[in-house]
């Protein structure tokens, strides 16, 4: 129920106000519904080509589900989605399994914890923050609380919560190297950020690990398992454009009709 009601506030289930971010994240959905994957486009102007290389991760169960079933329901899609998300975050969390004041406690500084940019912004600005004005760019660099980070980036937020705490409540058990060569090849689709941030902590965990259990523990089998893996991720990431088979290099035809949904419109490129 609290991840529904928490999900349901973000801009991807178009229930309530969706940020601006949101027309650049509608609009990449809408090319991986209604485009061939992978997705690329032609850019006549320049005789050149580009392919869709963003942080897709997040948005390819719903993209499928709008390619079958089409665009009616895809914002409930993409709620559903992300509710799942923030469900398997909340679970992961070492909060009381049982109900009461202790949950109900637990849930409310989970869902409304922020740092001090209260203080930050009167001190910068010298005045009062605004409401609803966001906080926390009172300086170059943004730490938004997690509530921010759902409202404004699911895509991104879910699949680094999941990773960091699977590494931390795993990162002293034998399970550990499976756990982690099973999640960064998954994260690394959904955003490279997670695994940029995660690598040094995975480095010093594999390091305690290798310690604490030896080499002849490594489960090699797994690792391979997961190289393998890796390796479609790894080739669509550096894939060149050259190597993808459209003809001309021209912006590939729709899968389906014109969408009933205008938000999910395609990018803007030149087409044939």
């Amino acid at each position: 129920m609290t991840s529904c009601a928490w999900s349901a506030f973000g801009g991807g289930s178009h229930f309530m106000h969706a940020n601006p971010d949101w027309q650049i994240r509608d609009a990449v959905l809408g090319d991986l519904i209604n485009f061939d994957w992978p997705v690329h486009y032609s850019l006549s102007s320049q005789g050149s080509a580009l392919i869709l290389r963003s942080a897709i991760g997040f948005f390819l169960p719903p993209a499928l589900f709008g390619k079958i079933f089409g665009l009616a329901h895809l914002d409930l899609a993409v709620y559903v989605w992300t509710a799942a998300g923030v469900l398997i975050f909340l679970l992961l969390l070492p909060l009381p399994r049982r109900g009461g004041w202790r949950l109900t406690v637990a849930l409310f500084v989970v869902i409304f914890f922020s740092g001090m940019d209260f203080l930050g912004v009167v001190i910068a600005t010298e005045s009062m923050p605004i409401f609803p004005l966001r906080l926390e760019w009172w300086v170059p660099l943004s730490y938004p609380s997690l509530t921010n980070q759902l409202l404004w980036a699911p895509n991104h937020c879910l699949p680094i919560w999941i990773a960091t705490l699977l590494y931390f409540r795993h990162r002293h058990g034998a399970e550990f190297l499976r756990i982690m060569v099973a999640a960064l090849p998954l994260t690394l689709i959904w955003t490279p950020f997670a695994v940029i941030g995660l690598l040094p902590f995975v480095a010093l965990g594999v390091g305690n690990w290798i310690r604490k259990f030896g080499w002849h523990k490594v489960p090699w089998g797994a690792i391979i398992s997961a190289a393998a893996f890796s390796l479609p991720i790894g080739l669509f990431l550096l894939i060149d454009v050259g190597h993808i088979d459209a003809v001309s290099r021209h912006r590939q035809r729709p899968t389906q009709s014109a969408t009933p949904c205008s938000r999910y419109r395609s990018t803007p490129t030149s087409s044939s």
